[in-house]
Order: C-alpha cells, then structure tokens, then sequence
C-alpha cells in the first residue's frame, strides 16, 4: 500500500502548460510535501535526470511532443541505465501506444488524459 511519505519527487514531462498545472495541483493535492520538477522539453528531463543528485520517486510522461516521443525518451533511460518508475499520462487511446508501454519495465502505468484526482491516485500507488 502507497504510504504517502514515501513519495518525495516527481518528474513531470509534457509539452503542455495546461496539463502540467493540473498534473502540479492534483498532486499537491493528494500530497502536499511533494517536489515537482516539470519540464515542456523531454529533451531536457532526459538532461535533467542524467544530472540529477536526487532521487526521482516517479516520473509522469506524455507519449507525443515535439522534440523527442516517450519512446526515444524511455530508450535514452535505457541507455544511460537510469531507472525510475514511470506513468504515461497521454491522449492517445492508440492500442499499438498501450502494447509498445508494455515494453519498458519501468513503465507501471498508462493514465488516459484528463488527469483527475482518482487517476493521480493511481499513479502514486505504484510507488512502493
């Protein structure tokens, strides 16, 4: 079972202002000692967890923006064997989206947006 102390920091990846605040308040919502880091690029949360000197609990990330996809995202995890649990947040109802997340062993979750407060619940219940 989720304990809420044991989430601390969150990496939230999404081209989308919009979707980045709503993801920001429902999470501070449902736990508000939470650290968030947010980026619009998923170039540079790539960077960012690359440099990171924290611990990421979980990262959230859409499939689709416009620099680099979730899936050259995830394969750059792969490469520099960076492992952190993952939750896709996406629009994409695409079947071929939701098999191919079941490629990565990191991703423990795939979140049909809009977010909402039962879907943030979900999310931080696949931290152990």
């Amino acid at each position: 079972m989720f304990m809420p102390n044991a989430l601390k920091n969150v990496l939230l990846i999404d081209d989308d202002p919009i979707n980045n605040l709503i993801c920001r308040k429902k999470l501070h919502k449902a736990h508000q000692h939470l650290s968030i880091v947010e980026f619009t690029l998923a170039r540079k949360g790539l960077e960012y967890l690359q440099q990171a000197q924290i611990e990421i609990n979980l990262l959230l990330l859409d499939i689709n923006m416009p620099d680099l996809n979730a899936w050259q995202f995830l394969d750059g995890l792969v490469k520099a064997s960076i492992s952190v649990p993952v939750v896709i947040i996406t629009s994409s109802i695409d079947q071929e989206d939701m098999e191919r997340a079941n490629n990565y062993k990191m991703i423990v979750g795939y979140v049909i947006k809009p977010v909402t407060d039962d879907k943030i619940a979900i999310m931080i219940s696949h931290i152990s």
